[in-house]
């Protein structure tokens, strides 16, 4: 799908994860944590963001509270920055996201460095790769190579490889491709 493309185009060594997270973080494009956050990356600082409600794992327990969010002007730029947030901080290298040989393996490393206090928050991907027809114990690189190369694989999906390595998609784009599924997702 889009998601996936556009992920590998960005650099990302597991786009499945991506496309999965896009699935649990926003149900599948039907909502936003920010403008064009379908990742539920927060902010910090000055950096543009809006305020909404959130549920997150505290001790155990679920609790509701707000939390601000990152802005982006466009999806493609919020696929590019969740891929980015990945690898600029670096418990997640240190958790074994970059190491990982198998989508499942990326899913533990995302909750190890701390992406998601939802302790389910790798099996749930997992699932919803299965609910799509990915084998997240099979190779990231066997699954990649499903899309081809980057550009070939942008290409065929109608994502646009821009100079600054960022695909150029619409939020109906998206909507349109992804796959649909049924996403038990508490928040």
């Amino acid at each position: 799908n889009q998601v996936r493309a556009a992920a590998l185009v960005a650099g990302d060594p597991h786009p499945d994860i991506v496309a999965a997270q896009f699935g649990l973080e926003s149900g599948w494009g039907a909502k936003e944590s920010g403008k064009f956050n379908f990742f539920g990356i927060k902010a910090t600082g000055n950096e543009p963001k809006s305020l909404h409600p959130t549920t997150e794992v505290i001790n155990g327990r679920k609790v509701k509270t707000m939390g601000w969010f990152r802005d982006y002007p466009s999806l493609e730029a919020g696929i590019a920055d969740r891929v980015k947030f990945t690898k600029v901080n670096p418990r997640y290298t240190k958790a074994g996201y970059f190491s990982a040989k198998t989508p499942y393996q990326a899913a533990e490393a995302l909750h190890v460095g701390g992406y998601a206090t939802d302790p389910s928050y790798a099996s749930k991907l997992a699932t919803i790769m299965r609910g799509v027809g990915v084998d997240a114990n099979k190779t990231s690189a066997e699954l990649n190579s499903s899309l081809g190369q980057a550009k070939v694989a942008a290409s065929s999906t109608g994502v646009k490889k821009e100079s600054n390595n960022v695909a150029t998609l619409t939020r109906e784009d998206i909507k349109a491709k992804c796959v649909k599924a049924t996403v038990i997702h508490n928040d």
